[in-house]
């Protein structure tokens, strides 16, 4: 009988809460100046990650 339930309200979610997808991607934004880097050029990732390029 629980499962029974059980495989009931997976249902319902599954009618009421839409799936999504996600993918990460790595995209650079660069800047003349950036703390990080002694105000110098950088570039600065979505992953939270600065790349100095000077």
């Amino acid at each position: 009988m629980f499962g029974k339930f059980q495989e009931l309200g997976a249902q319902l979610i599954a009618r009421l809460i839409p799936a999504v997808e996600a993918s990460a991607s790595c995209v650079p934004q660069c800047y003349a100046q950036c703390w990080q880097c002694n105000y110098g050029p950088c570039q600065v990732w979505t992953d939270c990650h600065v790349s100095c390029n000077g």
